[in-house]
């Protein structure tokens, strides 16, 4: 999936061998403007050559990621224990988005996908 985020080159970057967009999902934001979701994922993997401008206690990433252009959603369930793997299928223009687990079962259609923001940050 993270080939066919817009915006996302410093991400391709910080995981040359690429990365699942698996962990913690912590927000799921809906906007008009678009229609589009944005959705936060802690990531459960660090980068092994963080930027040096990085503050060195970092110890994890998170993402916010955009789906663009929504249709078709179906939202079951959000809860508080979000651990998951956003799952992508499909091609430009029409991409099928998946996000399942215990406590989370979100289904949509999205156009275009983008890497909104990449945030560093130390947890204890």
């Amino acid at each position: 999936m993270i080939s066919n985020l817009d915006n996302s080159q410093f991400l391709q970057h910080l995981y040359p061998n690429g990365v699942d967009l698996t962990g913690e999902i912590s927000a799921i934001l809906f906007s008009w403007d678009g229609p589009l979701v944005q959705v936060t994922i802690h990531l459960d993997t660090f980068p092994e050559m963080p930027p040096k401008k990085w503050d060195p206690n970092y110890n994890k990433v998170s993402l916010d990621i955009q789906f663009i252009d929504i249709s078709d959603i179906k939202m079951t369930k959000f809860g508080r224990f979000n651990r998951t793997t956003i799952e992508c299928s499909g091609v430009k223009g029409s991409y099928q988005i998946l996000i399942k687990c215990d406590d989370c079962d979100i289904q949509f259609q999205a156009k275009w996908l983008n890497l909104k923001s990449v945030n560093p940050y130390m947890r204890e």
